[in-house]
């Protein structure tokens, strides 16, 4: 369902489908070091595994700035489509009220 109201058109099933796949990054993101850790054992070469540790360790910095960012986003992403599709129900509710009052 699109909210539409004046010059606002908001295709909130997409708001709301890119808000939990941003949510399922940020998952993703915050598991790569037990993912590290599990493909650990099948490389087999130290060198391959401290690479992957070393990758992984300088990740983690960059992760953070980048998961606020996006938990940012996707809290927005959640709140609107919570907000709009209330103010949906709300006047659908009101021009129903009217409908049926004399």
């Amino acid at each position: 369902m699109a909210f539409t109201t004046g010059d606002l058109v908001v295709d909130l099933p997409a708001l709301d489908i890119f808000a939990r796949r941003l949510d399922l990054i940020r998952q993703t993101m915050n598991d790569t070091p037990k993912e590290v850790d599990r493909v650990d054992a099948a490389l087999g070469h130290s060198g391959a595994s401290d690479a992957l540790h070393g990758f992984a360790d300088g990740w983690r910095d960059g992760r953070k700035k980048l998961e606020g960012t996006m938990k940012a986003l996707s809290e927005m992403g959640h709140s609107v489509v919570r907000e709009l599709t209330a103010t949906d129900q709300n006047l659908a509710n009101a021009v129903s009220r009217n409908k049926n009052s004399p």
